[in-house]
């Protein structure tokens, strides 16, 4: 049996002092390790050795930087010791400089390794809502308006931005670690970025209008708002504002054309657009919110909107209108999305299709239903969106993930009874198309 003391390994930041938290532990002592495993984190933070800047690299994931330490091989885990715990100014405030030769633990392999080597390292970062929202118990373990990870031992090789909704979120994200089972789908060198639907969905149109609007334009959104939120007869709570203002926060950013940096063992590089997006035709609501004067558009789901408050429900029914959406108007949208944001980069764009397939229709007869059927039954809708999706993937080369199929083939009423949220197995399957459809598409991080 070898034994090998696993390292932190240098990391190397210009004009930058890398600072650590301690080491928390993911496994316990004596657990078997596979490759590649991660069994430790601790967070990590960059004190600048010039004057800072509201430039500097990770300015807004600061206090949400971490990093998990990866076995770089199979074997038996024996944790290190190391000095009690600082409770909670260690994770308000980094403790100890990152330093090469630090011991993490020790590994206990079968076949021949070193006296010691470098732990792998696997980044995440977190944007948060708030920072009133402070928990910091574990790894990503904030409310996000935007989470992400990425490799550390090299450049990370290509990004995906996942436009994120309710189904995508244990897709992209997984059942244990945050993006566990994508990142291991993938090669082990992919970017991932997961914008959730918490405070903003992000329909094809919303997202377009991001991408285009101009900084005048979001002074003008949030000026605007205000100065009419809290005007109505409704008097807001304050769990109200928290809700509005992170919905305008999200509003105002566009996930597709901002900056995101990422930190390797060789410094920080700065990326200005992803190489792939992930979309969902489940997000695509029958009518969304446009506003009455500026013309913006706006959607959250109605559960959401009523468990905001009243204050909040008053704002839009005083503010905006509702514009009803063919399929052929949710096309045209994508076909504006898809345009602007390759102005930006070569993006390749995937969908998600809507689930059809469920086998409890107990619709007879069609003609006590106003037409467009779509509108008013959602069976109806989510075939039409699924047709207009094959028409989409032709005109501007989209790759459909055909989760219907997925679930036909498991078993609609079994794994996805809502038609929306799918079961663990399903996620996996969903997950594997995702995958290797980025992988014919030979998008860098996942051939």
């Amino acid at each position: 049996m070898k034994r090998s003391a696993l390292t932190l390994g240098e990391i190397t930041v210009a004009n930058a002092t890398v600072r650590r938290s301690q080491v928390h532990w993911l496994v316990s002592d004596g657990h078997r390790c596979a490759a590649g495993e991660p069994f430790a984190y601790c967070s990590i933070g960059l004190q600048s050795r010039t004057r800072v800047s509201r430039d500097r690299p990770f300015a807004d994931e600061e206090l949400d930087l971490q990093v998990a330490l990866a076995a770089p091989r199979a074997g038996t885990l024996r944790h290190a010791s190391q000095d009690a715990s600082m409770g909670t100014r260690d994770r308000f405030q980094m403790s100890d400089d990152w330093t090469p030769d630090f011991v993490t633990g020790h590994l206990e392999c079968d076949s021949d390794s070193p006296p010691a080597e470098p732990a792998m390292l696997r980044f995440f970062a977190g944007r948060r809502f708030s920072e009133i929202a402070d928990t910091r118990a574990g790894l990503l373990t904030g409310w996000y308006d935007r989470s992400r990870t990425w490799a550390g031992e090299q450049a990370a090789a290509g990004t995906l931005t996942c436009l994120g909704s309710c189904e995508q979120e244990g897709i992209v994200l997984g059942e244990h670690l945050p993006f566990a089972e994508l990142f291991d789908a993938a090669d082990r060198r992919a970017h991932v970025v997961y914008v959730p639907d918490d405070a903003l969905v992000p329909a094809a149109r919303i997202t377009a209008e991001q991408l285009a609007r101009t900084p005048e334009a979001a002074r003008e959104i949030a000026a605007d708002f205000s100065r009419t939120f809290g005007n109505g007869k409704v008097v807001p709570s304050p769990r109200e504002w928290i809700f509005m203002n992170a919905m305008i926060a999200s509003l105002l950013r566009s996930p597709l054309s901002e900056p995101l940096d990422v930190l390797n063992r060789g410094g920080v590089r700065r990326i200005s657009a992803p190489d792939a997006v992930l979309c969902s035709l489940n997000i695509e609501p029958v009518s969304l919110l446009r506003h009455r004067t500026l013309g913006y558009s706006l959607h959250q789901y109605g559960y959401r909107i009523a468990m905001a408050g009243p204050a909040v429900l008053d704002w839009l029914r005083r503010n905006f209108e509702q514009v009803k959406r063919t399929p052929d108007d949710v096309k045209h949208d994508y076909e504006a999305l898809i345009d602007a944001a390759r102005t930006h980069g070569d993006m390749q764009f995937l969908a998600i299709n809507a689930v059809t397939t469920f086998g409890t229709e107990q619709v007879q007869r069609y003609k006590q239903f106003e037409r467009p059927l779509g509108n008013v039954l959602g069976s109806v809708r989510a075939r039409e969106l699924n047709v207009m999706l094959h028409d989409l993937a032709r005109s501007r080369n989209v790759a459909i993930v055909d989760g219907d199929a997925i679930a036909a083939d498991l078993g609609s009423r079994l794994h996805v009874p809502d038609r929306m949220h799918g079961s663990p197995t399903l996620q996996q399957e969903v997950r594997k198309e995702i995958v290797r459809l980025l992988r014919d598409r030979r998008v860098a991080g996942f051939t």
